[in-house]
């Protein structure tokens, strides 16, 4: 009977003067957990740099008037879709529309392909997000993690879906 007293004894609350159990030295967290270790913080820093990348690229880069094609001044070739099928391919604009954002020409940038403009805003946005991740050991990937949820991914398909018929529509 002894026994079964002490063990119910953990469920009641412990007087005000009862000591906290400390845990080991080895238990304890070595860093804050609010806070991203150095191997992470270096990660935040490698995605901040290639979405500057991307955006000077995109800046660099001279929107074509016809809304689609601009990826040619990359030397990439034109494109086999818009060839073959005389009709925009799931990605087409998506170049010329960064270019427009990254001059801050957003409506244009949106006419042009929608996802486009929104995949180029979301690139400025992880940008300063992962900068500020790098400088400062931020946790900014809890607020990008429930994201990547099957929801969020359909509904970004449904966006790019929904962009190239407009894109189909709007096709000269």
């Amino acid at each position: 009977m002894a026994t079964a007293r002490a063990c119910s004894s953990s469920t009641e609350p412990l007087p005000l003067d009862a000591a906290l159990p400390i845990p080991a030295a080895d238990q304890r967290p070595t860093q804050p957990t609010n806070r991203m270790p150095t191997s992470a913080r270096v990660v935040s820093a490698l995605i901040a740099l290639l979405c500057l990348s991307v955006m000077v690229t995109a800046f660099i880069l001279k929107p074509n008037a016809q809304g689609h094609a601009t990826h040619t001044q990359l030397g990439l070739p034109p494109c086999g879709w818009a060839t073959f099928f005389h009709k925009p391919c799931p990605t087409c604009g998506m170049t010329t529309s960064f270019a427009l954002a990254a001059r801050g020409r957003f409506w244009d940038s949106f006419r042009t392909q929608p996802a486009g403009f929104l995949i180029a805003i979301a690139t400025c946005v992880t940008f300063w997000a992962a900068l500020h991740g790098a400088i400062f050991a931020s946790r900014v990937d809890r607020l990008v993690l429930p994201l990547v949820q099957p929801r969020w991914l359909w509904t970004s398909a449904g966006i790019l879906l929904a962009a190239w018929a407009y894109k189909i529509a709007t096709w000269n």
